[in-house]
């Protein structure tokens, strides 16, 4: 019986489981077989450019993005923020003009010859147009597309007709009004070698969870993933009270990164701590606290249940992450979920917040 199966069978019969600046492209240079690679991705500088922002009005969101916002080392302000609404035809002129800047900060690694190049997300996809290459140049889109804002869509089209393949997780995500030259799907994937899904030795078990406060002999639930509206944190903790009705000593672990190219995660980070309370079993593990992927390994391992309670979602690797580790998981029936779950065999799928309890 498959491992997630059986602890699901488990709890079903009751029983316990134990812009300032530019932002810049960064070249990555690698050898394999002959083949030499340059992938340029997309790092933010300051919040002002805010590619959170340019992604979620993409996907058809609309945004409220902070005027104002700090996210000192030893974790977010508190306060009430600075808040403007913005337009979509801001957000494109100020797209074109990173991208227009950002050309020379990325123009470096091109005085090579490359194999291939593989661009990422819609933040830079103007590099194509704006960068002399003769190697091939490849669009790789790890976003939900299948409601994009029209708008926005039309304003990228041009480049992203100009590339020589586009790659989606699903066949679905790819806008049908966009004439790519090749379209391919493939669907992301885990390694189960590296430090968040090797196998971890007692010793490392036991001296991560000596770290942490919460109680593993008793039943846990957690969510791993970045504070963001569309992960729906505030929905996990409203599912977790009403199991908490019925299971007093569950606890809830709200796992999560506060992601460079985010500044609106601290805004979530400080809404989700709002609407958790003063609940000592609602417990808050970041990078910030020293939580890297060996950590996220071993707290996956001990919970009973995962959390993907995402409104949307590109794909979701943590839901295979936890079913690689055995643990069954109740996702957002949504987008890249589906493809991973099998509802009532690895987990469940749900749609509301009594669902998923």
């Amino acid at each position: 019986m498959n491992p997630a199966t059986f602890r699901l069978a488990r709890l079903r019969n009751g029983g316990s489981c134990g812009c300032t600046e530019a932002p810049r492209g960064l070249p990555f240079h690698h050898r394999a077989g002959g083949l030499r690679g340059t992938s340029i991705l997309f790092e933010i500088v300051e919040g002002e450019t805010n590619c959170t922002r340019e992604r979620d009005v993409l996907r058809g969101r609309c945004c409220r993005t902070p005027a104002q916002h700090r996210a000192p080392d030893e974790g977010p302000r508190i306060g009430r923020p600075l808040v403007r609404p913005f337009r979509h035809e801001s957000l494109l002129r100020r797209h074109e003009g990173n991208s227009q800047c950002s050309t020379g900060c990325a123009r470096g690694p091109f005085h090579d010859d490359f194999d291939v190049v593989v661009i990422h997300d819609p933040q830079p996809a103007p590099l194509v147009d704006l960068v002399e290459h003769e190697s091939p140049w490849i669009w790789r889109c790890h976003i939900d597309l299948t409601t994009p804002n029209r708008s926005v869509l039309r304003h990228l089209q041009p480049y992203l007709e100009k590339y020589d393949a586009a790659i989606f997780s699903a066949a679905t995500y790819a806008p049908s009004e966009v004439k790519f030259r090749k379209l391919i799907v493939s669907p992301p994937a885990i390694d189960p070698l590296s430090p968040k899904n090797r196998d971890v030795s007692e010793g490392e078990r036991k001296a991560i969870l000596s770290r942490f406060e919460f109680d593993p002999a008793r039943p846990v639930i957690s969510q791993v993933g970045r504070f963001d509206p569309w992960k729906d944190p505030l929905g996990v903790i409203d599912a977790y009270r009403l199991v908490k009705q019925s299971i007093p000593e569950v606890q809830l672990l709200m796992i999560g990164s506060m992601a460079k190219d985010d500044p609106e995660g601290w805004l979530w980070f400080e809404r989700t701590a709002r609407h958790a309370g003063d609940d000592p079993d609602i417990h808050f593990l970041t990078d910030l606290r020293g939580v890297g992927a060996l950590e996220v390994n071993v707290l996956q391992r001990e919970t009973d249940v995962a959390l993907a309670k995402s409104l949307r979602e590109g794909f979701g690797l943590i839901v295979s992450e936890a079913l690689w580790k055995g643990v069954p998981v109740v996702g957002g029936d949504v987008g890249g979920i589906r493809i991973q779950i099998e509802d009532g065999v690895h987990g469940y799928l749900v749609s509301s917040v009594p669902e998923t309890a």
